[in-house]
């Protein structure tokens, strides 16, 4: 207890700060900041300690105190923030350009004073140099002059350029009435389709991406290129998938709205076949989508 006293007495207190803030503007004349916020922290650090040492010893009243100690805390925060604001304001002047020089012309008969600013000294430019470095692929952009559709292996293909101005009248495909065509919206392509598991009750329904399942119990499960239906069962009864850009292609158990029936898969059509769900087509995605978001079937 007395050497602690003894340590933090006003004379080694008194020296031990002195010597800490000569050092810090020392090492800061020669650019050590780092030196001098430490010597400067330090210096706080034994001023608040002897600060409270001074209010827990004391026995002067609690009001001449605490307002002895909340004014020494505060002057000493103040002070510390303060230095290492200094010493940051230094670093930023070490570190920084010099701005360019000014001088001031003698005045002329009938003129005033004339401020000349002289710009910096313009470097010579560097030789240009040819580029280094491994070659890299420089890309290709397909130029592309037809749109595809496809169910199953059935195709239909479309001049682009009917789309993009709509002289393109036709269709794609007319299943008993139900026309399935692709579109442009800006430069995006896009067909809208609607499947079915009996006469006039949609299941599927899909219009410029946006997907509608109206079948409790059938899951779903997309990437940003392909999407899909499954039933209760795992089995895929809707895919609609983006081969390219321009390329879209439709499988599944496809029922349309007069109950025509046909699965298209990877290899071939069936019309109306007696069991449908034997011609399905490879699932695309891994379920329940719940676990298994856009991860496809490896």
């Amino acid at each position: 207890m007395r050497l602690l006293e003894t340590l933090l007495g006003w004379d080694i207190i008194g020296w031990a700060i002195a010597l800490l803030v000569t050092v810090g503007l020392g090492v800061l004349a020669l650019n050590e900041f780092g030196a001098a916020k430490f010597c400067f922290a330090l210096s706080a650090i034994i001023l608040g300690a002897k600060t409270f040492w001074w209010g827990i010893t004391t026995n002067r009243p609690i009001k001449m105190r605490s307002l002895v100690v909340a004014a020494a805390f505060g002057l000493i925060g103040v002070a510390a923030v303060e230095s290492f604001r200094w010493v940051d304001r230094k670093r930023t002047l070490a570190i920084s350009p010099p701005p360019p020089p000014t001088r001031t012309g003698p005045p002329e008969s009938g003129h005033s004073p004339a401020r000349i600013t002289e710009p910096p000294p313009r470097l010579p430019a560097a030789p240009r140099r040819p580029a280094e470095g491994p070659l890299v692929f420089p890309g290709f952009h397909e130029n592309v002059a037809t749109v595809s559709l496809s169910i199953g292996t059935i195709r239909a293909s479309i001049p682009i350029a009917g789309l993009r101005d709509k002289t393109y009248k036709g269709a794609a495909f007319d299943i008993y009435g139900q026309i399935i065509t692709p579109y442009l919206e800006a430069n995006h392509l896009y067909v809208d389709v609607s499947v079915y598991r009996g006469p006039n009750l949609p299941a599927v329904q899909v219009k410029k991406g946006v997907v509608t399942v109206d079948v409790p119990g059938w899951d779903r499960n997309s990437d940003e290129s392909a999407f899909e239906v499954v039933n209760e069962r795992g089995i895929p009864v809707f895919q609609m998938i983006y081969l390219t850009p321009s390329d879209i292609s439709i499988r599944g158990i496809l029922v349309f709205k007069g109950g025509f029936t046909m699965a298209a898969n990877e290899t071939g059509n069936m019309f109306n076949p007696k069991d449908p769900f034997a011609f399905a087509p490879k699932p695309l995605f891994k379920y329940p989508s719940r676990l298994h978001r856009g991860e496809p079937v490896e």
